[in-house]
């Protein structure tokens, strides 16, 4: 049987753990500081054109919808669309969880999906090369790179 020491690794692997909260912050950061800002008038950062549309997938899960027909026009709303489901639905059940609006939602989901991805990209480093630092240097790479966080938004989808 196969047996688990979760302890030893997080132990062995706290760098990794530290870089993806330090990744997820970076990636949060302009969000936070506009929120706090006190010029901001209330309107919040958006990171990409497709991110409209993102928010209102998510607020229509929250609402109880899950048809994903055009959020936008009444008469084609229990049409099928085009967007994949599954990042709205995840990050809707997120805010739930937490007892968050939509907007704050989508932060958290901005923080946590980097995170998780910047873990799993360091374990297939790390599994491919056995070196920490290679395994760090490649994941903070694959999420902090302008072409690849482009490519990882699901807002775009």
């Amino acid at each position: 049987m196969l047996k688990f020491d979760f302890k030893k690794i997080i132990h062995e692997h706290i760098t990794a753990i530290v870089m993806a909260v330090i990744v997820g912050v970076i990636i949060i950061a302009p969000i936070i500081i506009f929120r706090f800002d006190p010029i901001y008038s209330g309107i919040d950062f958006f990171g990409t054109d497709g991110e409209s549309s993102y928010i209102a997938q998510v607020h229509a899960v929250y609402n109880g919808d899950f048809s994903f027909g055009n959020v936008f026009l009444y008469e084609y709303e229990d049409q099928p669309y085009v967007k994949q489901p599954l990042p709205a639905i995840i990050t809707a059940g997120l805010g739930k969880l937490f007892g968050l609006y939509v907007p704050n939602a989508i932060t958290l989901a901005k923080f946590v999906f980097p995170f998780i991805t910047f873990l799993l990209v360091y374990a297939l480093c790390f599994v491919l090369t056995k070196r920490k630092g290679i395994a760090l240097l490649g994941a903070s790479f694959v999420l902090l790179s302008p072409g690849t966080t482009a490519l990882l938004d699901p807002s775009d989808r």
